[in-house]
């Protein structure tokens, strides 16, 4: 393989790592408001009615605390992902010098 061979080379996108921060955001708010949607149709079903300082409890232990541990991870991860991805194309092959091809 020599380097006149070469086709293209390049990084990702820093959109991607945008794109999978929505991804992951918008799967998170979408579990965790069918949980909550199930959580209150239990406590109404059982005829159970929760004091206005359990739900905030509620609120903040499982759904926020773990939103920004999420949104902080996935972040990271992303942005370092992106940071660290590079390619070469060349008429044959595809040659990753650092990251993971998976697709």
């Amino acid at each position: 393989m020599s380097k006149r061979d070469l086709t293209d080379k390049g990084t990702i996108s820093r959109k991607y790592a945008k794109k999978e921060i929505l991804k992951t955001i918008i799967g998170y708010l979408v579990f965790y408001a069918s949980w909550m949607i199930v959580t209150f149709w239990l406590l109404y079903f059982f005829e159970e009615i929760p004091h206005f300082d359990w739900i905030l409890w509620i609120l903040f232990y499982a759904v926020v605390i773990p939103f920004i541990v999420v949104l902080v991870s996935v972040t990271w991860y992303s942005y370092r992902y992106v940071k660290m991805f590079s390619f070469e194309v060349l008429e044959s092959d595809i040659i990753i010098q650092h990251g993971v091809f998976n697709r």
